[in-house]
């Protein structure tokens, strides 16, 4: 399962072992993914193939690629907050040989489903690793006002969320991310007859904050509908998205045991360094 190497216009994808790319993972732990991952291992490895997504000869996060459906399962990354500058364009999106722009071009005349990124750009770090979002293997189709409204104030939530909680011992600003995406098993939807269009998106985070001792964890999950489907996207517990949808995006003891956040945020005191925007 190694040694496909795409290269694009503004990099390079490397399809390879899921372990090889461990930096993106808590403990270096992949998820759990009922009939996707298990122990580590792709279940069905000519189907789903693990991507280190790679911008200017550096890693910057890490895509599970579901080549029969042509959608992202998940994507894996670090976040460290802001510490450079910002895109002031849209970029040009990098292509991938299954997952065409054309089919994304074309439902664009239709207006009902957008590009929704799996590693949002606004959770980038600066802005080489914004542009590193804009890869068709990192996105799925979602349907416009759930992306615009209830998906993306979540992920701004979020942002907050771990602005303030998330401060690792080297007083970094550091947190590890999954988002990923649930297909439709009974009555499956297309983009162009080839791009599976997602039932579900979910996302989770877990973090450890230096000042109170304690992991924090934090999931939300929607279904990838009109917003009157997902008026407010409420933070839910690991247990829950596992409970609900079988899936454990930290399977470790620190964050199985996390604190699970609800309400106000809480304050955690982090208020850390800007970091090296070389990272």
């Amino acid at each position: 399962m190694y040694f496909l190497v795409v290269i694009a216009k503004y990099g390079h994808f490397t399809f390879i072992s899921v372990r090889d790319c461990a930096q993106f993972f808590l403990g270096g732990t992949p998820p759990e993914i009922p009939g996707v991952l298990k122990g580590g291992d792709i279940v069905i490895e000519a189907r789903y193939k693990p991507i280190c997504q790679t911008y200017r000869d550096c890693r910057r996060f890490m895509t599970l690629y579901d080549t029969v459906n042509k959608i992202p399962v998940f994507s894996a990354y670090r976040y460290k907050g802001q510490t450079g500058g910002t895109l002031t364009r849209t970029p040009t999106w990098m292509g991938e040989p299954q997952a065409s722009n054309e089919d994304y071009k074309i439902e664009k005349k239709n207006g009902k489903y957008d590009r929704g990124h799996l590693f949002p750009n606004a959770h980038a770090s600066d802005e080489i690793h914004q542009v590193s979002t804009y890869t068709l293997t990192n996105v799925v189709p979602q349907e416009k006002t759930f992306n615009s409204q209830s998906w993306g104030k979540m992920e701004e939530q979020v942002k907050a969320l771990m602005d303030e909680l998330c401060c690792n011992e080297k007083n970094e600003l550091e947190a590890f991310v999954v988002t990923g995406a649930i297909t439709s098993q009974s009555s499956a939807k297309t983009l162009n007859n080839r791009v599976d269009i997602p039932q579900t998106l979910w996302t989770a985070f877990c973090c450890f904050n230096r000042f109170k001792k304690i992991w924090f964890a934090y999931a939300h999950f929607g279904d990838n509908a009109g917003n009157n489907n997902n008026p407010e996207l409420l933070p839910k517990t690991l247990t829950e998205l596992k409970d609900k949808h079988g899936i454990e995006p930290f399977p470790n003891a620190d964050c199985l045991g996390a604190k699970h956040l609800v309400g106000e945020i809480p304050k955690g005191n982090c208020r850390v360094p800007k970091l090296d925007t070389q990272a």
